[in-house]
């Protein structure tokens, strides 16, 4: 079904707002908000929210529960996020442009430096959101050329590293392993 939609058309965006729990009036409320938003913008949307019904869902719109990251994101043309560590971590290294909703502290400080590094759309305030807003979001973030090439720049850095052997070489060290 998820090969099926995305292989449906133009790529489509792709929301999620992580395992962060909300009540169902909130999900369903930020539910009706994405739609809203997506329709305006006239784009085709994956969706993953924690707690999300999947029935009665509009044609241009996949709700999803987990799906690989690493698959994915080549998939898909922007992603709307709570911008969580691990999330915003999978994006960059995409190279996908994002629009950042933060739920919590970290999750701000993330989104405002990454947006002050042009890498990313000013953040959202998820309790303010509209579907206007976010549909301007979307459609003035896909029009980004700038962020673009940041992103382009920042995804070549971040696949040339060698973190996972950097990590063991410290470990290895650090408890005198050979």
């Amino acid at each position: 079904q998820l090969s099926g939609f995305i292989e449906k058309g133009e790529k489509p965006l792709f929301i999620s707002l992580g395992s962060m729990h909300h009540n169902v009036q909130q999900i369903n409320q930020t539910f009706e908000i994405f739609r809203e938003a997506i329709d305006l913008a006239t784009e085709r949307a994956i969706i993953q929210i924690s707690g999300l019904e999947s029935r009665n869902m509009p044609d241009n719109i996949l709700p999803v529960k987990n799906v690989p990251y690493v698959w994915l994101l080549n998939k898909v043309s922007l992603v709307v996020h709570h911008f969580g560590f691990g999330t915003t971590a999978e994006v960059l290294k995409a190279g996908l442009p994002s629009i950042p909703v933060p739920h919590i502290f970290d999750h701000y400080k993330l989104a405002n430096k990454l947006h002050r590094s042009g890498v990313a759309h000013k953040p959202l305030n998820l309790h303010k959101l509209t579907a206007r807003h976010l549909a301007a979001a979307i459609t003035n973030t896909k029009k980004d050329i700038r962020m673009k090439e940041r992103l382009s720049g920042v995804s070549k850095a971040i696949l040339k590293e060698k973190g996972l052997q950097n990590a063991v070489d410290l470990i290895e060290k650090h408890f005198n392993i050979q």
